[in-house]
């Protein structure tokens, strides 16, 4: 496991300030997770984009990230580690591990959240993310309802 931080980007006013262009495909966010095919509608700057996004809108202090074994994941796994972590949390790199080892060890380590990069049963062009918040399970909430990648929050 790796552990990633880098200094907090806070504005004049001591709030996170939003640096997320509007640049991801709407229909990348699902009922309960993200995905879509690589790299086409998802690649290395949209999961970039969420891991900022995220510590952005939930605040996470510490998360950690896993991946699956597509060709893609390991790539789309350091740019959401270093969209989190270039937006000021810690991050700790699984590697490549099932999904629920990333919710294991956000309750086992007591992380505020994790993210596991996997388009799961989806066929090997896709890619995409599971994202959990310390103490809530996965899919209780939309993801993106309305085509903002943090409207209806995070699971």
């Amino acid at each position: 496991m790796t552990a990633l931080h880098l200094p907090s980007q806070k504005g004049s006013s001591g709030t996170a300030r939003s640096s997320i262009p509007r640049m991801l495909d709407p229909t990348v966010f699902k009922a309960y997770d993200v995905r879509g095919i690589y790299p086409d509608q998802l690649d290395e700057a949209g999961a970039y984009a969420i891991g900022r996004a995220y510590v952005e809108e939930f605040e996470p202090r510490s998360l950690a990230v896993g991946r699956d074994m597509r060709v893609s994941s390991p790539s789309m796994a350091e740019a959401v580690m270093r969209g989190a972590a270039e937006a000021g949390a810690d991050v700790i790199d699984l590697g490549m591990v099932g999904t629920e080892m990333v919710y294991f060890a956000v309750g086992d380590l007591d992380l505020e959240g994790g993210i596991m990069v996997t388009a799961s049963h989806n066929p090997k062009e896709y890619t995409g993310m599971k994202i959990v918040r310390r103490g809530r399970a996965s899919g209780r909430r939309r993801l993106g309802a309305d085509g903002d990648p943090c409207a209806g929050g995070v699971p």
